[in-house]
């Protein structure tokens, strides 16, 4: 006898199962085979009908544990792995047993074909032949037989035929394909039946149940019946409206499914399935259920004394705090707050306040004991947190005290405080506003200025009267800023303060520009400034001066001979080639330290050296930046001064600017000077010399103003600020060079003992007026000199 199963899917708990996940992927039952028999072989064929699947896609699994009874697989299904033959509607195969075997199709992804019961990449597989892939079009019999172990063939001509496999992305959609595993080709397909839920998050304390919904969907055109089943720990807290439900074509059920927890229920999460068997497929649907312990409250109460002691009829401060420490998440609580003694426990008051808490709350509150009797001594507070039939309480002391006689006037005393407070900080918020409003920091102390000597200006933005001391110049100055900050006229200024008050000054002029002295101011941008420094038109003035020029720089310069007071002596050096200005400058300093001077304590002589920084290296300069430094430490002693004008301040070594006291720095964007002054002085500082005006400089010198650094606006000149015309330069230079011949002829004369009165007096005259700038009258006592003395 022989057992025969033979279906299209087998069962599982009583329903058809229609797929089942394995280690190739989810395989789709498409005709299964049963057979139990007591037959003894060793060899079988098993021939199956693909029922219209393309065999080449169709896989062999064997169950070896079939139930004839529930028709299902008792065990699992594994892959046949022998030889398959496949014709154009049927798949072969030997067996050396009878068990249960089934045809599956596997269901590949997109841009996938399946090809044996296995999944390929479409571009790997396009041909599948006998179920292998293969890269060329498939070759097989149009008819006969096929032979296999115990079978026949049959006759027959034989030919040959192609039958290519469907292509994803043609446009057309084919039979092995579908909107699953090729949506280009393919449009989607509406599913036979579906099942939604509205199951989400299922929570329940002990004795509470919830009621959800299942909505089934029949999309076919007949009658459906759907088996509804539970699995997993969930079940015994679920229960189903039915577990079998009919369902119309075309039509949606709805399934009233309700969770309940009974009251001994434990606390914790219960997990399971709802399946729906309905149409030949099984919905699955994952629930979770979480059983919570009943809420309870718990509160935690605190309570501070911010004020220990209290005055008697005074106001007692306290700080609270609240937590909720249970498992509900808002409780209503009750506060009584009671003030008894401490040694008897007697209530002297309270008074109440309700409210809510959620998780903590935190708050101050005041008891005014001004309607009490408290006697001094010491108290308690004691808060209690009445909820839920439960108690909380917390408390803390305080002492109530007589206060002393001025803590009446305690309030206005707190009051003339904040009054001076606030009035400082308005004061320094107002000179902050004022400092930030000034061009110039202005923290200036007029106490610790000079109150005479050299008026070389004002203080920047005031009408204070600005002073250098005659006696400072003796420890120098440097003057330094960029082309046009104002740099030359404000030494100018101080060489104009010089000779009036009677000081001879030396001039070294690489650019011809101090001439000018011997011309007074008609420059009207310069006289337009005069009102502002209370000058008038009368003001402006010559200085007189001679005028020579160098054009060697050996040249031996006594400057002993132009020693007199209040005249200025100019030697233009703008002749010289370059690299000779740093000859001739070591030139002249080597020559002064070699003649004889005495040592004074005043003010003898100011040398001017202009365009300094060409003795750097960097400018080009060689050795006289070392005996310009020698100079500055030597000629204190002997009443010479120095006044060093540069472009540049921060390239000069310490050695050099340790021995000058007074530094002024006029408008720069040399980023060295800057930072030179940041780093002295301080950010505010270095700022505020960007913005200078022109003619207003930074001035220090330790001995003013506690040596902070402040500004001055130096006045405009009374002399010509432009150099002289070439051709009056000419005629400076021919009358200089026959004053000096002229001179010379004189002391031989004077030498051999004969009178020269009459000529000196003469010469006298002659320099006078050169200085004074009238060429015409010097021009007369030069030619008459000349005449006298015999000289062409």
């Amino acid at each position: 006898p022989i057992d025969l199963d033979c279906m299209d899917k087998p069962f599982e708990n009583g329903v058809e199962k229609i797929s089942e996940a394995t280690d190739s992927g989810i395989i789709y039952f498409k005709k299964v085979l049963g057979i139990k028999n007591k037959f003894n072989f060793s060899l079988a064929e098993i021939t199956m009908n693909a029922g219209g699947e393309d065999p080449n896609s169709l896989a062999v699994y064997k169950c070896a544990n079939w139930s004839f009874v529930d028709k299902e697989c008792a065990g699992n299904w594994n892959k046949y792995t022998g030889n398959i033959i496949r014709t154009a509607n049927t798949v072969k195969f030997n067996v050396s047993g009878f068990s249960a075997y089934t045809l599956v199709g596997v269901e590949c992804g997109l841009n996938y074909v399946t090809c044996g019961g296995e999944c390929y990449r479409q571009e790997i597989c396009p041909y599948c032949c006998d179920g292998a892939c293969s890269l060329t079009e498939c070759t097989q019999p149009t008819s006969g037989g096929e032979t296999g172990g115990g079978g026949s063939g049959g006759g027959g001509g034989s030919g040959s035929s192609t039958k290519p496999r469907a292509v994803c992305g043609n446009g057309i959609c084919e039979a092995t394909e579908s909107w699953e595993n090729c949506p280009e080709d393919c449009e989607p397909q509406l599913p036979s039946t579906t099942v939604s839920s509205n199951i989400v998050d299922v929570k329940l304390h002990p004795g509470e149940s919830k009621t959800y919904s299942l909505w089934i969907t029949n999309n076919l055109d007949e009658y459906k019946k759907a088996y509804l089943s539970i699995t997993g720990s969930i079940w015994e807290f679920i229960k189903l409206e039915s577990e079998t439900v009919s369902i119309s074509p075309r039509s949606t059920k709805t399934v009233k499914i309700q969770f309940s927890a009974p009251v001994s229920s434990q606390p914790g999460i219960y997990t399971g399935e709802i399946h729906i068997a309905i149409a030949n497929k099984t919905h699955t649907i994952p629930v979770t259920m979480t059983i919570i312990p009943e809420e309870y409250a718990l509160l935690d109460v605190k309570v501070q004394t911010l004020t220990k002691q209290v005055p008697q009829q005074g106001v007692l401060r306290y700080y609270i705090s609240l937590y909720n420490l249970g498992i509900k998440k808002r409780v209503d609580i009750t506060l009584d707050y009671q003030i008894k003694e401490i040694d008897t426990d007697k209530l002297i008051t309270h008074k109440q306040e309700t409210m809510a808490i959620e998780t903590s709350m935190s708050f101050v509150r005041s008891y005014d004991l001004s309607n009490t009797s408290l006697q001094p001594g010491r108290y308690f507070i004691s808060v209690v947190a009445n909820y839920d039939n439960r108690t909380a309480t917390a408390a803390d002391i305080f002492e109530i005290v007589i206060p002393p006689w001025w803590y009446a006037y305690l309030p206005m005393f707190i009051l003339v405080i904040v009054v001076i407070v606030s009035l400082i900080i308005a004061m320094k918020f107002y000179k902050k506003k004022a400092l930030e409003k000034l061009r110039y920091l202005t923290p200036v102390d007029f106490n610790l200025l000079p109150k005479s000597g050299l008026e070389v200006g004002k203080i920047a933005e005031t009408n204070k009267k600005a002073f250098i001391s005659k006696d400072d110049l003796m420890t120098h100055i440097i003057t330094a800023g960029a082309t046009g900050s104002g740099k030359t006229v404000s030494s100018m200024v101080i060489v104009e303060e010089l000779l009036k008050q009677k000081i001879p000054v030396i001039v070294f002029d690489p650019t011809g520009q101090w001439t000018g002295f011997v011309r007074p101011c008609r420059d009207s941008k310069m006289l337009q400034k005069y009102k502002e420094f209370s000058l008038t038109d009368y003001d402006v003035r010559s200085f007189p001066g001679l005028i020579y020029e160098v054009v060697d720089p050996n040249k031996k310069i006594d400057l002993r001979k132009y020693l007199n007071p209040g005249e200025i002596t100019i030697f233009t050096l703008n002749k010289l080639k370059p690299g000779e200005y740093d000859i001739a400058v070591q030139n002249i300093i080597n020559t002064i330290f070699e003649q004889n001077w005495e040592e004074s304590s005043e003010l003898k002589l100011l040398v001017v050296f202009d365009e300094v920084h060409r003795l750097l290296e960097r400018y080009g300069g060689k050795g006289g930046y070392i005996v310009l430094e020698k100079a500055a430490r030597e000629f204190r002693k002997w009443g010479i001064g120095l006044l060093m004008i540069s472009q540049v301040l921060s390239d000069f070594k310490e050695a050099l600017k340790g021995n000058v006291l007074t530094e002024i720095q006029m408008n720069t964007k040399s980023l060295n000077d800057l930072k030179r002054a940041r780093e002295k002085y301080g950010d505010e500082y270095s700022k505020r010399i960007t913005k200078e005006e022109v003619g207003v400089g930074m001035i220090q010198n330790p001995k003013y103003n506690r040596g902070k650094p402040y500004w001055i606006a130096f006045r405009p000149l009374l002399h010509s600020p432009h150099k002289i015309p070439e051709s009056e330069l000419r005629i400076y230079k021919t009358f200089a060079e026959k004053l000096e011949l002229i001179e010379q002829k004189i002391l031989e004369i004077k030498s051999r003992g004969e009178d020269t009165f009459d000529l000196e007096l003469e010469l006298k005259l002659a320099k006078g007026k050169l200085k004074e700038g009238k060429f015409r009258m010097a021009e007369i006592y030069i030619n008459s000199l000349t005449n006298k003395l015999g000289i062409s």
